[in-house]
C-alpha cells in the first residue's frame, strides 16, 4: 500500500477577523489527481463551501513557480468561479510559502487570474472579469420569497447567473428573512444568487467607511447566504459606478460571518479585488491507495 501526504489549509478569506470571512480550504497537489471523483470527495470531507486545488505548473516548488493550476470545488461539484477560493489560495502562497514573484498567474476554467500580494499592506488583490448586466424586473413571487415588499432598482447578468437588487436603507437589508426552502423551487431567469444592495447613510455610522453594502442568497447552489461573494462585487461595484463617478469602491457584506472587500475597477472588463485574510489551521491529509 502506498500513501499520498497533502498540505491543507483552513483560510477565511476577505476578513482580518479569526472566525470572520468566507471560509476555504486550500488543497497543495503535486500533480492533478489521476482519479477525478477525489475532488468532490475531498471538498464534500472539508465542509467549508469552496475547496481550491492549486497545482504549480512551471517550477517543482511553490516558492518559485508563477504560474498554477486552481481548481475549485463544491461538496457536490466543481464550480467554474470562485472569489474568495482565489483569494485564499493566493494568500498562502505568498504568506506561507514565501512566493518570490511579483505577480503569479491562477490558470483557471474562467481563464487566468493575476494575483499580487502587497506586503506591506498584507493583502491580496487578484484582477478579475467583470461581466455585463441588463435592467431586469423580479417577479412578485421572487420578492415574496426574498421577503422583499419593494425594491429601487434591479440587473441581471447572465454570465453569473446573477441578479442584483438595490433597496432603500440598510434596515431593509438586514431585515431580509428569505425563505430558502421556496427560493431552491423557484425558477426565473436561470439565477443562481441574488445580491440585495444598498448604500449607506450618515444615520447608518458606516459612511465613512463602505460605499455599498451587500447580502447575497444563493441557495440554487447549496449555500444560503453566502458569507462574502468576492466575484459578485466587481458587478455591484460597476452597478454602483453607474450611480457614482468613481472607481474604487469599499464594500462590507452584511452576512452573519461579515466580510470587507475593496473594488477598483480598471475598465469595462476587468476589476482587481483587493483583501486580507486569515489562516484558521492547518495540516496534513493522508490518502491510502491500496
Amino acid at each position: 500500500m502506498s500513501s499520498l501526504i497533502l498540505p491543507f489549509y483552513r483560510v477565511n478569506a476577505f476578513t482580518n477577523q479569526q472566525f470572520g470571512g468566507n471560509p476555504a480550504t486550500v488543497v497543495f497537489l503535486k500533480k492533478q489527481f489521476a482519479v477525478p471523483a477525489l475532488y468532490t470527495q475531498l471538498a464534500a470531507e472539508m465542509g467549508t463551501p469552496e475547496t481550491a486545488f492549486i497545482v504549480p505548473l512551471d517550477a517543482e516548488n511553490v516558492k518559485k513557480a508563477t504560474i498554477f493550476s486552481l481548481r475549485w470545488f463544491m461538496p457536490t461539484q466543481e464550480v467554474k468561479m470562485c472569489g474568495h477560493a482565489t483569494q485564499a489560495a493566493a494568500f498562502l502562497v505568498y504568506r506561507n510559502y514565501r512566493n518570490i514573484n511579483k505577480k503569479i498567474v491562477f490558470r483557471t476554467l474562467s481563464g487566468d487570474i493575476t494575483a499580487t500580494y502587497k506586503k506591506e499592506a498584507d493583502e491580496i488583490s487578484l484582477d478579475f472579469p467583470v461581466d455585463t448586466f441588463v435592467k431586469a424586473k423580479p417577479s412578485p413571487e421572487l420578492l415574496k420569497k426574498l421577503t422583499l415588499a419593494n425594491y429601487q432598482n434591479a440587473v441581471y447578468s447572465a454570465e453569473r447567473n446573477l441578479l442584483i437588487v438595490e433597496v432603500d436603507n440598510l434596515q431593509v437589508l438586514q431585515e431580509l428573512k428569505p425563505d430558502f426552502e421556496a427560493l431552491r423551487l423557484h425558477k426565473e431567469l436561470e439565477i443562481k444568487k441574488v445580491a440585495i444592495t444598498t448604500k449607506p447613510v450618515e444615520t447608518d455610522g458606516l459612511e465613512q467607511k463602505f460605499d455599498f453594502i451587500s447580502r447575497c442568497f444563493c441557495p440554487w447552489i447549496g449555500i444560503d447566504e453566502d458569507a462574502l461573494s468576492a466575484a459578485s462585487h466587481t458587478l455591484l461595484a460597476k452597478y454602483w459606478a453607474t450611480e457614482n463617478p468613481q472607481t474604487t469602491f469599499r464594500a462590507w457584506q452584511a452576512s452573519k460571518r461579515g466580510g470587507e472587500i475593496r473594488i477598483v475597477l480598471k475598465d469595462h472588463q476587468r476589476a482587481d479585488l483587493v483583501g486580507t485574510a486569515t489562516i484558521l489551521f492547518q495540516g496534513e491529509l493522508t490518502i491510502v491507495a491500496s
